[in-house]
């Protein structure tokens, strides 16, 4: 489906039904991304909504310049939705940050975070140039720039050969305004790791044993600074960890979403 918001028009995948949940994909991805798991978490009776984040996939708007436009767009979307109060956010790499972000600005409505491949620290200055620098080339190159370069670092060893080439179309096919809209506000993030002992409710870190975008000590200093949050290593996975093994990752956030023991405090 497709729903109009402010300054922007966002697609949406709505699948099953019961308790909602939020899935936001990484960069520079597509909802298309969350759909083996999304399908896993509609059967374990979760209403599941993945969209497209503005300039990603099927999803209209201006590119951003900063995280804050997505979370505002999410927000409004979830309005018109009707999806009041607090679900559960789950971010994957950048949508990670983008949870850190909407954390900061809208607590309310984040009822439990899982953190998928992703870390707290902001950009040192040579991660932050470089992403400025491969914006331009973006501008100037098309998005197939991002791909190659990302490519050899996003799998386990034992991801097929077919997966990676399918990856690599995907990444290619993102418009480049938004890849680079993307880069610039990636660059720009704030540092979350300060800021993780405030961090209220119940979180769930996944990461793949194999990742080296966001390696296990990265899903480790999460785990040591949000109060009671829960490590889950996912074996024959690399960063890309809800694609290479999408069962292992469903049945973690099933199991999370319905562990008692992990309610609210």
């Amino acid at each position: 489906m497709e729903v109009a918001i402010e300054g922007a028009r966002l697609h949406l995948a709505v699948l099953g039904e019961g308790p909602p949940v939020l899935l936001v994909h990484g960069f520079p991805f597509s909802s298309a991304m969350w759909e083996p798991v999304g399908r896993r978490l509609a059967e374990g009776g979760h209403k599941v909504l993945i969209p497209d984040l503005r300039g990603f996939g099927k999803s209209k708007g201006a590119p951003v310049s900063d995280l804050g436009t997505f979370v505002t767009d999410l927000l409004s979307l979830l309005d018109v939705l009707w999806v009041n109060g607090a679900l559960p956010w789950v971010g994957f790499s950048m949508g990670g940050y983008v949870a850190f972000e909407a954390w900061r600005r809208r607590p309310d409505r984040i009822e439990s975070l899982a953190l998928v491949d992703t870390r707290a620290g902001a950009d040192d200055p040579a991660a932050r140039d470089g992403r400025l620098a491969t914006a331009l080339r973006v501008d100037r190159e098309g998005s197939g720039v991002v791909a190659d370069a990302m490519l050899p670092k996003l799998f386990a060893a034992a991801t097929p050969p077919s997966q990676r080439q399918a990856v690599h179309a995907a990444m290619t096919d993102a418009a480049p305004a938004a890849v680079a809209g993307a880069l610039r506000a990636m660059a720009a993030r704030p540092d979350s790791t300060p800021t993780l002992h405030k961090i209220s409710v119940r979180t769930l870190v996944i990461v793949g044993a194999e990742d080296a975008i966001t390696p296990p000590r990265d899903a480790e200093v999460l785990v040591g600074g949000i109060p009671d949050a829960r490590l889950r290593v996912v074996r024959d996975a690399g960063h890309l960890a809800p694609l290479e093994q999408p069962a292992a990752v469903a049945d973690a956030l099933l199991e999370f979403l319905a562990n008692p023991v992990l309610r609210r405090r």
